[in-house]
């Protein structure tokens, strides 16, 4: 089973790994090994079959990464963890502007593709080249959250559950139909990153069976009418109005966008522009001494033992700011914040 793995992210490293630990290994053996750890099972008559369809293709060996190019920010370039990655490994490595030719000839040589957050458009003659296709990994509960920032979008919304979804690839916008998926709850301390590595490695322990399913036809339709969708995140949507939004929205921000493009407000209380590092709603009710109490425009600063910040939110919602950040680079902690 010569392999492909379409990416660009570094957290899907621990799925390329994988396949690396499991090079030389026959595909069916992994699959059962992945359904005995997630709970599921292949019958005898699916490894029957999957055995007549794979013939003497059962070995797998990844043959090829495809990945976004290097790029430039500001004169320098920006490292791409997976092309320093593949290398090495001593993996083969392709890095095109857009998919052309030359990736469309190594792809005839391949029986599947794998893709996981690659970040580029996949038509569908390139879909066609492999001789079984395309499996994709998409980090939500499809048909919710289609697009480029899954992740992002069910933190945003305020969601309690997500989780990883392994669908067969179509030309269509994560539409086609689903081979699997394998649900986890959004716990508080939740963001980004948390749940790109979570991902990660849920795809690490199933792109073998979800690839069982694939051959096997083992499929359900998305319901359309329940789609939603999400587009790419930009910097400007780093800038939130607290007089606009309460303290869970904009921590839900600040969680969404943990390692990009961050959380920023535009503060009068200190007369510049201010990213948070660290933040967390204040859910406590009761009275607090007046006398330890002072009002700074936006915010509310509590002289106790440290140093106490508040953001005043919509609805009247405070955000407790643990660490924020200047323009110029330099960070504070809320007890150092000098007014």
């Amino acid at each position: 089973m010569k392999l492909a793995f379409f990416t660009s992210s570094d957290f899907t490293i621990p799925m390329i790994q994988s396949i690396l630990d499991y090079q030389g290994k026959s595909l069916i053996t992994v699959a059962k090994e992945q359904a005995k750890n997630l709970k599921q099972e292949l019958t005898q008559d699916q490894i029957f079959a999957l055995k007549k369809i794979l013939m003497g293709r059962k070995k797998i060996q990844l043959q090829l990464i495809v990945s976004q190019p290097e790029k430039l920010n500001r004169g320098k370039v920006v490292k791409n963890p997976i092309l320093e990655y593949a290398r090495a490994s001593n993996i083969a490595i392709y890095t095109p502007e857009k998919l052309n030719k030359e990736i469309k000839s190594e792809l005839d040589k391949i029986d599947l593709a794998i893709v996981a957050s690659y970040g580029q458009i996949i038509s569908q003659k390139i879909l066609d080249t492999t001789k079984f296709g395309f499996v994709n990994w998409h980090p939500s509960l499809l048909p919710k959250f289609r697009g480029a920032s899954p992740i992002q979008s069910s933190i945003l919304s305020g969601e309690l559950e997500t989780g990883l979804s392994w669908i067969e690839m179509t030309a269509g916008m994560d539409s086609g139909d689903l081979l699997m998926q394998l649900p986890c709850e959004i716990e508080d301390y939740d963001n980004f990153d948390t749940l790109s590595k979570h991902f990660g490695l849920v795809g690490a322990g199933s792109w073998a069976l979800a690839i069982a399913y694939k051959l096997l036809g083992q499929k359900t339709p998305q319901k359309e009418v329940l789609a939603t969708y999400c587009t790419k995140i930009t910097k400007e949507q780093a800038l939130v109005n607290p007089a606009e939004l309460t303290a869970d929205q904009i921590h839900w921000h600040y969680q969404a966008f943990f390692s990009y493009p961050f959380t920023k407000y535009q503060s009068l209380a200190l007369n510049q522009e201010i990213k948070i590092l660290d933040c967390k709603p204040k859910y406590e009710s009761g009275p607090i001494d007046a006398g330890s109490v002072e009002l700074k425009a936006e915010l509310i600063v509590i002289k106790a033992k440290e140093q106490e910040v508040y953001l005043r939110c919509a609805n009247k919602t405070l955000l407790e700011l643990k660490q924020i950040q200047y323009p110029n680079g330099q960070k504070t902690f809320a007890r150092d914040i000098k007014f």
